[in-house]
């Protein structure tokens, strides 16, 4: 049975409901309509498998306690919904925040079990975490976005999935770990100040149309991997860098480009493939010290770009002037 609000209120408020009947999510099913603003600061039962929360256009929901949505049920969000500061959100059901519709985390959030689509937006607070694990894979059509001392954390087989119309930004952290992937297919940002861990066997792509830019850094760590497919661009500008250590590899295949204007780092341990039809471009320096494989291009674009070795030491340089000198006419 589907329980409607008919005024804004308190959940456990009687008179916020159709029928004076609290609504119990074992049993019933929510909807709270367009106009209404409902909060709880109580715990209530998890929604049980089958059944579903709506929040409507313009609707709310703001919540002081921690609540549940085992798998199977849904979640489905035009309007709005918050969890504050030192509660949490548990999603192993399903996850649809419909375009214009908003998911604002301020205390903690489990991403877990059915999948989850972001068509409006999720938004990671300062000092709040999510938690993308086990296999769960959550799609941003919309807007997500890691705010300062927000945490975005990928965790055994979490699949982050950023699709053409799509964008992520990252002013906190972004941690990609033990066997989990990110598949970036349009603009993936990090500000300055943003950082990005890749580690222990996880992956992040940029695949055809996608944008990877750092103002911030990225750490591939503890053999991380990331690859720049075909069509793919990564631009490192000035404050941003790449470092790529402890058995860890960074890629670019065929038609893959990296405009390097900030720091580029592959440790002794580690490996950077620029492959056939691969490009990097050098416009400062780029810093190698592990093993290289080519076939791509490797490309100083301008006269004071370096490239290192690990105690920085220049190992190839272009240091003349170039171009024609001055003609004079008498």
């Amino acid at each position: 049975m589907a329980i409607y609000s008919v005024q804004s209120g308190d959940w456990f408020d009687p008179y916020t409901w159709d029928g004076e009947a609290v609504p119990d999510p074992y049993y019933d099913d929510v909807v709270i309509v367009s106009g209404h603003s409902v909060y709880a600061n109580s715990s209530f039962n998890n929604f049980a498998s089958g059944r579903y929360l709506t929040i409507q256009t313009g609707g709310s929901l703001s919540l002081g306690a921690s609540v549940g949505f085992d798998s199977g049920s849904s979640l489905d969000i035009s309007g709005s919904l918050d969890i504050q500061s030192g509660y949490g959100l548990n999603i192993y059901g399903y996850l649809n925040v419909q375009g214009g519709g908003s998911l604002d985390v301020y205390g903690y959030c489990y991403f877990e079990g059915d999948s989850k689509s972001i068509y409006g937006s999720l938004y990671v607070g300062s000092y709040a975490t999510a938690y993308l694990q086990y296999g769960c894979s959550l799609t941003v059509y919309g807007s997500a976005y890691m705010d300062w001392s927000g945490n975005f954390n990928l965790y055994s087989y979490g699949y982050l999935y950023v699709e053409s119309g799509g964008t992520m930004t990252v002013q906190g952290y972004l941690s990609v770990d033990y066997s989990s992937y990110v598949y970036v297919r349009d603009d993936l940002v990090v500000n300055n100040g943003g950082y990005i861990w890749v580690a222990y066997s996880s992956s992040l792509y940029v695949e055809s149309g996608g944008l990877l830019a750092l103002h911030g850094s990225m750490t591939l760590d503890n053999s991380g991997y990331s690859n720049v497919g075909s069509s793919g661009k990564v631009m490192v500008y000035t404050d941003g860098s790449i470092t790529v250590q402890n058995y860890s590899t960074y890629s670019v295949d065929y038609d893959g480009l990296i405009d390097l204007f900030g720091s580029f780092s592959v440790s002794y341990d580690s490996y950077l493939n620029v492959n056939g039809g691969g490009r990097m471009r050098v416009f400062r320096g780029l810093t190698l010290s592990g093993q290289i494989n080519g076939g791509g291009r490797i490309d100083l674009m301008r006269r004071e770009a370096r490239i290192y070795d690990y105690n920085g030491n220049s190992l190839i340089f272009c240091d003349h002037a170039y171009g024609f000198g001055q003609t004079l006419v008498a």
